[in-house]
């Protein structure tokens, strides 16, 4: 089964700080094959033969024991991930002036997230069963955390990605068709 896991809090600040290489390697080292990285911030892509709540625990538990911490990676299989990035959940809200973003988590949500979090540096566009999208519009990101926000709101951890950082990561994948992307 091919996997894409997106890692929380990797290379961010200080705090877990880790090559792309030693990713892979402990990847490698799960049993996990054909591993591939895209940028510095713990996005994965992997196959491994195991369902994804094993994968999970397994990648968990290999980074808290190289001391990386509150990592919490969200694992989605790789046709869970192409149908995500084929969906246009920002409607009206273009990249050219807004920042786009998805904060991915590994539990089901809650009903009706877009209705109570709101009017905070940022708007919701929409929300699937473990997915929150929402823009903040260009230029005015800063101090903005809605990704945390829903965390600490929902009770429980994900971690956030701009758009096209998914949709990089979907292609990395393998199997899209070119004009996804």
């Amino acid at each position: 089964m091919r996997y894409c896991a997106f890692l929380r809090a990797i290379n961010v600040g200080r705090n877990n700080r880790v090559t792309m290489a030693d990713l892979r390697d402990l990847c490698a080292g799960l049993g996990f094959g054909n591993v591939g990285t895209y940028l510095q911030s713990g996005n994965l892509v992997f196959d491994a033969d195991a369902p994804a709540g094993q994968v999970t625990r397994a990648l968990e538990e290999a980074l808290s024991k190289r001391g990386l911490e509150r990592t919490y990676p969200v694992v989605r299989e790789q046709s869970e991930l192409h149908a995500l990035s084929r969906l246009r959940p920002f409607g009206g809200f273009g990249d050219e002036h807004y920042r786009r973003y998805v904060t991915l988590f590994r539990d089901p949500l809650p009903a009706g997230v877009s209705s109570f979090i709101s009017g905070r540096g940022f708007e919701i566009t929409g929300a699937r069963e473990r997915e929150v999208f929402w823009v903040v519009e260009a230029g005015q990101e800063r101090g903005v955390d809605a990704g945390g926000l829903l965390e600490r709101k929902l009770g429980a951890p994900g971690t956030t990605r701009y758009w096209h950082v998914v949709e990089a990561v979907a292609a990395l994948a393998g199997g899209l068709e070119e004009d996804t992307v």
